[in-house]
């Protein structure tokens, strides 16, 4: 019994790497694929109708220069930490401040072309929060209008340089 026990403790182990590694893995976007889960539960939620598209994803050089004091509308469905919006409206019972500032951040440039074939940009930020005890992904929305000013500089500020000359004419 004392050998399967110490053989299981090391498998157990290896498993349990396997899944980090596997998370952290980047898909075509870029992104690590938990973070890529989020993005598109906020894409669902946001843009239930027509295509989105992902034009640029960069991870944020400075991810703490995202500050609560930012004021970001917050997207996320987790059970730890309170958010501003959720998938379907859902009311948590999570109690905890979200912390900051985020320990990733991914700055991602969307383009959404609606039903009516209206062009539209946004920035959202997804960034991973994390305590002690808990992490999740959250979204972070950013400016819908592009031309707002300040945006560059809000991007720089964050170690972004996205490519705002890939967004789409807006109509």
């Amino acid at each position: 019994m004392k050998r399967m026990t110490i053989l299981l403790i090391p498998l157990a182990l290896l498993i349990a790497l396997g899944v980090v590694v596997i998370a952290k893995v980047p898909n075509e976007t870029g992104l690590p694929a938990s973070c890529q889960s989020r993005l598109d539960q906020y894409i669902s939620y946001s843009f239930p109708t027509g295509i989105t598209t992902l034009r640029a994803t960069q991870q944020a050089g400075n991810p703490e220069n995202l500050t609560r004091e930012s004021a970001y509308t917050v997207f996320g469905d987790s059970p730890f930490y309170q958010t501003d919006l959720s998938p379907g409206n859902e009311v948590r019972s999570a109690t905890m401040p979200l912390p900051y500032p985020p320990k990733e951040l991914w700055c991602v440039l969307l383009q959404h072309d609606d039903a009516a074939g209206r062009m539209s940009d946004a920035i959202v930020f997804v960034g991973l929060h994390m305590d002690m005890y808990n992490a999740d992904w959250m979204v972070h929305e950013g400016p819908r209008d592009l031309s707002t000013p300040g945006v560059v500089g809000s991007l720089n500020l964050l170690g972004c340089d996205l490519d705002l000359d890939q967004a789409g004419p807006t109509n």
